[in-house]
């Protein structure tokens, strides 16, 4: 469901309460168990979860058998979720621009290099840029506006090959 790193983004609990809000928006007939699952934590967590979220007005419970509820977000439970969604999504496009920037800098020393008058043979820096996934994607985007023409695309994976890559072969 949402980014949730292993060893260098660690999942908070404002993380994994937005991965329940989110998950009632889309079926509100979840059990404990599934909203575990899908929120990477335990039962007994969820749990603890829905019972704050009860008392502060965001979720009502419905009984649906003897055993088992449905969690409907109310109101004010859907405008948290957006309101808690909108700061998750600043925080992933904060960190996208780190990443992109992070590649621009390393790339730097080659743009200097030939600024220097180091032998090139072209206008443009060309290079081939090796992975056809999501790194790749973000390399792509931190090449926009630098001097850096990527010329080829290559990967280990020959179910790739030939297959068009964000405008490249």
């Amino acid at each position: 469901m949402f980014f949730q790193g292993k060893d260098y983004i660690r999942p908070s609990k404002k993380l994994r309460l937005l991965s329940v809000v989110q998950a009632l928006t889309e079926n509100e007939r979840l059990s404990q168990t599934q909203l575990a699952r899908f929120s990477r934590t335990s039962s007994a967590m969820v749990n603890q979860y829905l019972a704050e979220l009860h008392r502060e007005g965001m979720v009502q419970f419905a009984p649906v058998n003897r055993k088992s509820f449905a969690y409907r977000l109310t109101d004010k439970g859907q405008e948290a979720r957006r309101n808690m969604m909108e700061q998750y999504c600043a925080e992933m496009v904060r960190g996208f621009a780190s990443i992109k920037e992070l590649v621009r800098r390393r790339l730097e020393p080659l743009a200097e290099r030939r600024a220097h008058g180091a032998p090139l043979h072209t206008a443009s820096l060309r290079i081939a840029l090796f992975g056809a996934a999501e790194t790749g994607e973000v390399v792509l985007a931190a090449l926009e506006g630098t001097p850096f023409e990527v010329a080829l695309v290559v990967d280990n994976d020959a179910a790739k090959h030939g297959t068009p890559f964000h405008g490249h072969t």
